[in-house]
C-alpha cells in the first residue's frame, strides 16, 4: 500500500516538477491519524462492524472505511461489506475531490468503482467508474462488465455516511440548519452497478440540546411540496463526540477510538 504521503502527493499535485512525489519536503508535515471502530446494530443486537480511519494532512483529508454488515438475498442473509477511501480538501466544509470502493459477499468480490469530483455551474459533477465480477449472488459474469457515468452533484455542502461523522458536530456546534446538502450515497449498494447516488435538496439540522447534555444532528430531504424523507441522525454528547449514528436500518455505536500524529512516510 502506498504511503499516505504518495496518496496526497497523487491528488493535489504538490510536489514540485521534477522531484519523487513521495520524496518532496512537503510531506514533513505530520500527518494526523484517527481510527474509530463500531458496532454496527440493528437495534440493541450486533450485527457487524465498521471502521473508519481518518488522515489529514494541512487542507486533506482522507476517510478510509471498512463496513460489513446483513445483506439479504432472496430470503436469506449474507455478510456482506465494502471498503472505500474518499479523499476531501478542507477541514471544516468538506469538498469531496476523489473516491474509491470495493464491495463483496463474505469473501468473494462483486464490484471496485471509482469517482473523480469537478466542480460545475450548479455545484459538482461526479464521473464515475464501475467493473463487475458477479451477481449478488455470488454468480460471476462470463466477462467482467463495466459502467461509467457523469453525475450531477448540485449543492452547496456534500457529505458522505464517513463524512457526516466528521464533519457534521463542527458545521453545527449548536442549535441551527444548513440548507441545499447533498448525500452522497457511496457504495449506493453492494450489487453492480450500484455505485453512487446524490440525494440533493437535503437540510442539514441540529436540534436543542436534550437535558443529558446529547443532541441529535439530523439529515432529511425535502422533496417538492415539503415532503421530508429522514436519512441520517446523529447523536453527539456534550462535547461533540459522537456516540450513535442511525441510517437505514443500522445504529454504529462507537466502542473505541485510537490517533496519533506522525511525519508522512516518504
Amino acid at each position: 500500500m502506498r504511503s499516505v504521503g504518495c496518496v496526497l502527493a497523487m491528488v493535489v499535485g504538490l510536489a514540485a516538477p521534477g522531484l519523487d512525489a513521495c520524496r518532496a519536503e512537503e510531506f514533513e508535515s505530520p500527518v494526523k491519524t484517527e481510527v474509530t471502530h463500531y458496532d454496527v446494530c440493528i437495534g440493541k443486537r450486533k450485527v457487524g462492524h465498521m471502521r473508519l480511519k481518518v488522515m489529514s494532512i494541512k487542507d486533506l483529508v482522507i476517510l478510509d472505511e471498512e463496513f460489513v454488515g446483513p445483506f439479504k438475498i432472496r430470503g436469506k442473509t449474507e455478510e456482506a461489506g465494502f471498503e472505500s477511501q474518499v479523499v476531501l480538501r478542507g477541514t471544516d466544509k468538506p469538498v469531496p475531490v476523489r473516491g474509491k470502493v470495493t464491495t463483496s459477499i463474505g469473501t468473494f468480490k462483486l464490484m471496485e468503482g471509482s469517482v473523480e469530483f469537478k466542480s460545475s455551474g450548479t455545484g459538482l459533477a461526479a464521473k464515475a467508474e464501475a467493473t463487475g465480477y458477479a451477481d449478488v449472488e455470488k454468480k460471476p459474469f462470463d466477462t467482467p462488465r463495466t459502467w461509467e457515468k457523469e453525475i450531477p452533484a448540485p449543492g452547496d455542502l456534500f457529505l458522505t455516511h464517513a463524512a457526516m461523522l466528521l464533519y457534521a458536530p463542527k458545521l453545527l456546534p449548536r442549535p441551527g440548519k444548513i440548507e441545499n446538502v447533498t448525500q452522497i450515497v457511496f457504495p449506493a449498494n453492494f450489487n453492480w452497478p450500484a455505485l453512487i447516488t446524490m440525494n440533493p435538496d437535503c437540510v442539514l439540522e441540529r436540534h436543542p440540546t436534550a437535558l443529558d447534555g446529547t443532541a441529535e444532528i439530523t439529515l432529511h430531504r425535502v422533496f417538492v411540496g415539503g415532503n421530508i424523507k429522514p436519512l441520517i441522525k446523529l447523536t453527539v454528547d456534550a462535547e461533540g463526540k459522537v456516540v450513535e449514528f442511525t441510517f437505514s436500518d443500522f445504529v454504529l455505536r462507537p466502542v473505541s477510538i485510537l490517533g496519533d500524529s506522525k511525519p508522512a512516510d516518504k
